[in-house]
């Protein structure tokens, strides 16, 4: 009888070492799997103006809700035309007409694009150079999440030294990460690590009143949250079912 009960003892000690095993190695693949977030597209499909704090009589704004893991978007003076640019999201399915004597319609002066962009607009002193169409600005990014990668898709970036990240974080780069000119119609792509702001400028206004004129998408994958550690999930495993294998055992008794 004594070997008997010795048997099945042995016997279930290897049935709850096995459980455990198999519990402990799904903990770790769905902890893998839980930690590995989506990339979500920071581009609305749907054209009009952002508000960057650029006053404009007469604007109206997307809403906010477009823009779920985005804080605030801040126009900044850029270093090529001495002012605040306007910021819009734009493709070429539509022709719209915006306040302030913005036209941008279904083809453009320069180097169309397909999709939706965000789209930068020179703003000097009231007025809006090309009726609009010249896209340049610098523009400051404050997500409310933490961004594990951040994609940036530049469309026709066709002058060096004139588009690029100017700042990561709140800090400004000592060497801004400029995007190598292409030619026409290029789309040239960036990504950055743990983001939670960045400050972009793009193309460049000249003398002559033409320049370089960059369009640009953003595409984030977010830091997921906490999960347990496999190690914790595994703890738990082993907990319940040496329980549960006390529990048979007296049973049998």
């Amino acid at each position: 009888m004594k070997r008997k009960l010795i048997a099945r003892v042995k016997h279930m000690k290897v049935t709850i070492l096995k459980s455990i095993m198999a519990v402990t190695t799904a903990s770790i693949a769905f902890s893998g799997f839980a930690t590995q977030a989506s990339a979500v597209g920071l581009t609305p499909n749907q054209e009009g103006e952002v508000n960057v704090g650029v006053e404009v009589e007469g604007a109206e704004y997307l809403s906010n809700d477009l823009f779920p893991f985005i804080e605030s978007i801040v126009s900044e003076v850029d270093d090529t035309t001495g002012a605040k640019s306007r910021l819009f999201i734009d493709s070429f399915s539509t022709s719209n007409t915006y306040a302030g004597g913005v036209q941008l319609g279904t083809k453009d002066a320069g180097t169309n694009h397909q999709g939706y962009w965000f789209r930068p607009s020179e703003y000097v002193n009231g007025t809006s150079e090309e009726n609009g169409q010249l896209e340049v600005g610098t523009f400051t990014f404050n997500f409310n999440t933490v961004f594990e990668d951040l994609t940036i898709n530049w469309f026709d970036t066709e002058s060096n030294n004139s588009t690029g990240v100017t700042a990561i974080n709140g800090v400004a780069l000592d060497n801004p990460d400029w995007v190598p000119s292409g030619k026409d119609s290029n789309i040239f792509t960036q990504t950055f690590s743990n983001i939670e702001s960045i400050t972009l400028k793009l193309g460049k206004d000249t003398v002559n009143g033409t320049g370089d004129g960059v369009n640009f998408q953003l595409l984030g994958n977010p830091a997921p949250k906490s999960v347990p550690e496999p190690a914790s999930l595994g703890g738990l495993a082993i907990v319940g079912l040496a329980l549960a294998g006390r529990r048979k055992l007296q049973n049998r008794r």
